[in-house]
């Protein structure tokens, strides 16, 4: 074989190589943001049907969610008791894992925003916000 055809053939190994490494890290190497977020949509939600997490963010020191509760009916009577029932739902389902605990107690937050999930429901969706840190879990 002729030293060309040696460099050419290996110069095209070295681009298959270079491009697959990419095609790897950019579409099979899994998002650690997205096993995050896959996570905590599995713990808040629980199973449970009515609840829904619609959205998750995690930047520098707050990971915020936004968890939509069904079943309130477009102007909630009580929402007084839902408002102390979710409170009461976050801070356990914070202060009860470990690793959310320890991440608080870093001084880190963890922000959930409770929703009314009603289609009809013509005021603000948005009935409170926990704001979880390391005092809450003592």
């Amino acid at each position: 074989m002729n030293i060309k055809k040696v460099l050419s053939i290996l110069a095209i190994v070295i681009v298959v190589l270079n491009l697959s490494h990419i095609i790897y890290s950019d579409f099979v190497k899994p998002n650690p943001q997205e096993e995050l977020k896959s996570s905590f949509q599995e713990y808040f939600t629980d199973g449970d049907e009515r609840i829904e997490m619609v959205w998750f963010s995690s930047q520098g020191k707050t990971i915020s969610i936004a968890l939509e509760i069904s079943g309130l009916g477009e102007k909630p009577k009580n929402i007084e008791l839902v408002k102390q029932n979710s409170r009461a739902y976050v801070t356990d389902k914070v202060c009860s894992s470990p690793k959310l605990k320890n991440f608080i107690q870093n001084g880190n937050y963890i922000s959930v925003d409770i929703r009314n999930k009603e289609e009809n429901y013509s005021t603000v969706k948005n009935i409170m916000n926990i704001t979880m840190s390391a005092k809450k879990c003592l």
